[in-house]
């Protein structure tokens, strides 16, 4: 399976090594996050080290919305963090994940030999995926033969769960890695309840091998506890992945952000999400349910064309049991689509905190949801796909529950906005997502639906007012909120004969509405819906104050609403410059793919090493040797000695075996990531420049190869 970069995630990437390479020519974490972050973005952004970590340990977060693909980003970045920032060629990664079914699924995906991700971790070199348990039996040749990825659940290492005390008891199969340790590395080592005894625990290998810490999805129970934990592994650095970052407890120092606007145009995700409310139950379930048909009959016709095969999911959001009032659990949802709907039993999984049906589905079918062979079509859920489902088949999302707070359908809503493998179909209608939901208040429902699009898939506040649209046009002009200024609301006023009982209108109708008793006027102050405006006639005697309230609610979504339109939703054309290049004497279009698609010849005159190398070697050489302990002259801050300590553990932890002269040549060349140099070119460049830098006064293999 192959896997193309996208834009902004190679952006993303050399985000990562511009930093990674500030931290190296600074030695503090703080000033080249700075650096870095005016460089990159034109301007400072403070560093916020984590308490209980030292200032200068490499702490940032990468901001990316759901659908980005943060578990292929944070693989990629394995190669750098060997490559950019330690400086070595293996490593130990403890990579972090909120909980035991998405590290099922980070674990499959990184140790599968055709997966996108074990692809990207290869780029380090031999890799070594294991869980903790796994961890327990590290071998010395696989540490130093491999880079270690440890994939395990945050709540594995908080005080409490009862895998802790797996990572800090004895082992007597890790006895091995403790033969032979220097003074500085004992000392460093946890000791025993009784302070006696160095206990051969897998906490000590990691305070040993000096972890760097990716932290998957990081907004999921963040708290100081787990960080504390953390910090007695001593990590080389942390990077934390997630759609939304923490402002406040610990705030994260973002040092990327992606927009949706970005995914969308890399076509990652499925939008607009067009959104539909309906009061009654069953008509809403069918209007899904035509939907899905409708999605099903376009993806089959597209499928006998040639494209890759794709099954449109509804995935309904039930109401939770009650023992006090009938509601529209799973149950009920499943027995009105097999008696009113006539969908085979076959067609429907159950996936609860009690039903498992889509861990049948993985038994049964090769593949499991995805294989062709599976007839399911509807999945019913509360909350148990919250996390640890991603299926980018899923089109339609149904809330039988409404959508009365952003927290109730938040993480379900980003399960139908990822795109079937990551590009759009040739039909629009699928590439675009689908939510219905049993409301009578469409603007309150999109404006809901927006909110958790902010706060739990990482969109901003603009992005999301666009991305939310009405499906029908007789809704749109209910959706009152939308972006800000977009639409403009003239109020709405009537004049009644009588006095309203507003006892019977809704808490959510009245707030669209102002009622004087004392002059007896109605004043629309929003759009109102044809439920909501028989809400208000029911609160009138007489028939016509009720036939003037049928005309104001009319109004008020019709000649009241005056939507703003750009030049491009009005179809008016925009013209871009072109660039043409004069070739042969003829005019041509630039094509940039034309210019760099072919190999490029290294000229050997220029493989010698500049002065600026040399400083840098003698710079790195000076941290692997004993540093300095200086003051800063711009900030005045005393610079310490994390990167000294860091370079000396590392060098303590990973002997390297004698290179030659022509093995470390061949190491250069695997870290030169360019496929438009030739092979044979790349070698002979790297061979010529490490002769050169070999002929320098005071630089022998030993000191270039360290």
């Amino acid at each position: 399976m192959t896997f193309t970069l996208k834009s902004y995630q190679q952006n993303a990437l050399a985000s990562v090594e511009h930093y990674f390479r500030e931290c190296q020519r600074m030695e503090n974490a703080d000033y080249a996050f700075q650096e870095a972050t005016k460089e990159l973005w034109g301007r400072k952004s403070d560093f916020t080290p984590l308490r209980g970590f030292p200032e200068e340990m490499p702490y940032f977060c990468l901001r990316v919305p759901t659908g980005g693909g943060k578990t292929y980003l944070a693989a990629k970045s394995v190669a750098l963090v060997n490559h950019r920032l330690l400086l070595t060629e293996h490593s130990v990664i403890l990579w972090l994940v909120p909980s035991k079914a998405i590290r099922d699924q980070t674990l499959a995906g990184l140790r599968q030999l055709d997966h996108p991700y074990h692809a990207a971790l290869r780029e380090a070199g031999p890799v070594t995926v294991i869980d903790l348990d796994e961890a327990k039996a590290l071998t010395r040749s696989t540490l130093e033969t491999s880079t270690v990825v440890i994939v395990a659940t945050r709540q594995a290492f908080q005080v409490g769960d009862e895998e802790i005390r797996k990572v800090y008891e004895s082992s007597g199969a890790l006895m091995h890695l403790f033969d032979g340790l220097a003074p500085e590395q004992k000392a460093e080592l946890l000791k025993d309840a009784e302070g006696k005894t160095t206990p051969y625990s897998l906490a000590n290998v990691l305070r040993l091998r000096r972890p760097f810490i990716i932290v998957d999805e990081a907004h999921n129970s963040r708290t100081e506890l787990a960080f504390d934990t953390l910090a007695k592994f001593r990590p080389s650095g942390i990077m934390e992945l997630t759609a939304t970052p923490d402002t406040e407890t610990t705030p994260s120092n973002v040092l990327h952000s992606v927009s949706a606007v970005e995914l969308k145009r890399e076509e990652m995700i499925k939008l607009p999400i067009q959104l539909e409310t309906e009061p009654d139950e069953q008509k809403c379930l069918a209007m899904a349910l035509d939907q899905r048909e409708q999605l099903g009959i376009i993806a089959a016709k597209d499928h006998a064309a040639g494209a890759p095969y794709l099954r449109p999911l509804v995935l309904i959001q039930a109401e939770p049991k009650s023992a006090r009032k009938e509601t529209r659990h799973a149950e009920w949802v499943k027995r009105e689509l097999i008696e009113n709907h006539n969908v085979p039993e076959e067609e429907i999984v159950i996936a609860t905190g009690s039903e498992r049906g889509l861990d049948a589905l993985e038994e049964e079918y090769l593949g499991g949801i995805f294989s062709d062979k599976c007839p399911v079509k509807y999945v019913i859920t509360q909350k148990a796909l919250a996390e640890g489902w991603d299926c980018a088949f899923a089109y339609v999302l149904v809330s039988m529950a409404g959508v009365k707070s952003a927290t109730a359908v938040e993480q379900l809503l980003g399960r139908i906005l990822r795109q079937p493998q990551a590009a759009h179909r040739e039909n629009p209608a699928l590439n675009r997502s689908y939510a219905y939901v049993v409301s009578k208040d469409f603007g309150e429902t999109a404006e809901t639906l927006r909110d958790c699009l902010v706060q739990a898939s990482g969109f901003n506040r603009q992005e999301a007012a666009e991305f939310v649209a009405a499906k029908s046009p007789e809704q749109a002009k209910l959706d009152f909120k939308r972006g800000g200024g977009r639409i403009r609301i003239t109020p709405v006023e009537v004049k009644l004969g009588e006095s309203l009982d507003m006892s019977k209108v809704s808490a959510t109708t009245k707030k669209k509405l102002k009622w004087s008793n004392a002059r007896k006027t109605l004043t629309f102050t929003a759009p109102l819906s044809q439920e909501e405006t028989e809400e208000v006639q029911a609160a009138a005697v007489m028939d016509v104050s009720r036939e003037a309230i049928a005309k104001a609610g009319e109004a008020s979504r019709t000649e009241a609403v005056e939507i703003f339109e750009t030049p491009s939703e009005k179809g008016k054309a925009f013209f871009v410059p072109q660039m043409e290049v004069l070739i042969d004497g003829e005019l041509r279009l630039f094509d940039e793919p034309e210019a760099i698609d072919y190999p490029w010849e290294l000229p050997l005159y220029q493989a010698l090493a500049s002065d600026d190398q040399l400083k840098e070697l003698n710079a790195a050489a000076k941290v692997s040797e004993g540093g300095l302990i200086d003051v800063d002259e711009d900030q005045g801050r005393v610079r310490t000695k994390f990167s000294r300590e860091l370079s000396r553990d590392l060098g303590l932890s990973y002997r390297p075996e004698n290179w030659d002269e022509a093995k470390l040549a061949a190491w250069f060349c695997r870290q030169i990531h360019d496929p438009w140099i030739t092979h044979a070119s790349k070698r002979a460049f790297v061979a010529a420049w490490l002769s050169d830098l070999l002929q320098k006064d005071g630089i022998d293999l030993a000191r270039v190869n360290r």
